[in-house]
């Protein structure tokens, strides 16, 4: 198992705990814009609420598409912007300010129509409000 995290003391405390698991976790400093791994080397990418938070989710998709082998698929559990309209515009009102409490976070990014426009096929599983667990193939 390989896991990235871009801020190097949560790596480390990742790492402790990681050592604790009955299986290898490897566990590299690196941001999703930027995997440090090769070519087609995963049949699975697990994201778990990282594209509320990455600079660029377009190039975080294309680095994901990179290191996927052929057929492989994207699982995510991410913030999206919630379908009700009301509660869409009160998440758009609060996240400049969730953004600088909460590591960049944004509540209100489209992820789903991101996904699809880079040529994902997406299967939403569950949606909550904001939340939404899904799998995306090319």
């Amino acid at each position: 198992l390989w896991a990235i995290e871009p801020d190097a003391a949560r790596a480390q405390k990742a790492r402790t705990v990681a050592a604790t698991c009955p299986i290898p976790i490897t566990i590299d400093v690196a941001g999703a814009e930027r995997l440090p791994y090769p070519n087609a080397t995963f049949d699975h990418v697990v994201s778990s609420l990282v594209f509320c938070s990455v600079a660029d989710q377009t190039v975080a998709l294309r680095e994901i598409r990179r290191v996927l082998k052929p057929g492989g698929t994207l699982h995510m559990v991410e913030h999206v912007r919630p379908q009700t309209g009301w509660l869409a515009t009160f998440f758009s009102a609060i996240t400049p300010w969730w953004r600088r409490i909460a590591h960049n976070c944004h509540l209100d990014r489209p992820t789903i129509a991101v996904l699809q426009q880079e040529g994902w096929q997406v299967q939403v599983h569950r949606r909550r409000a904001m939340f939404v667990r899904m799998s995306a193939k090319l």
